[in-house]
């Protein structure tokens, strides 16, 4: 996707939230917070929290998991790696409450990626070549 397509999809989900309502904007909220992970963490951070909000407030546990799971992402960002593991904690639990393999699977990559941040702070280069090591064995 190019630059300016980004934008046009950033946009169209600004537009879509203007007028969605209950889980449609949970889902647009979350979905506008998973794109901007990367090159907006805080306006990231500030919809993943709404959504997160909206969901506790419609009793909607997957939604408060989605939200936590992107703010864990979020934290891991930013380099905040014990805000992000204890997010990341939390939806682990909820994920094997429900036998959910998936979402299990995603946040132990999630988990291992930011323990590596950690233990080997010098950036994606040298986490690459360690998971493709890992990868090899």
């Amino acid at each position: 996707m190019g630059k300016g397509q980004s934008y046009s999809y950033a946009d169209s989900l600004l537009v879509s939230l203007d007028t969605a309502t209950g889980r449609n904007r949970i889902y647009t909220l979350q979905e506008l917070a998973s794109f901007l992970v990367s090159s907006q963490p805080l306006l990231a951070e500030t919809y993943s929290l709404e959504a997160a909000r909206l969901s506790d407030e419609e009793d909607f546990i997957e939604g408060v998991a989605q939200a936590q799971f992107t703010l864990a992402l979020i934290y891991q960002v930013r380099g905040e790696y014990h805000k992000s593991l204890e997010y990341n904690l939390e939806v682990l639990s909820w994920a094997e409450e429900e036998g959910d393999d998936f979402f299990i699977a995603a946040v132990l990559n999630n988990m291992v990626l930011t323990m590596m941040r950690v233990v080997m702070p010098h950036g994606p280069l040298i986490t690459m070549r360690a998971r493709l090591t890992l990868l090899r064995r």
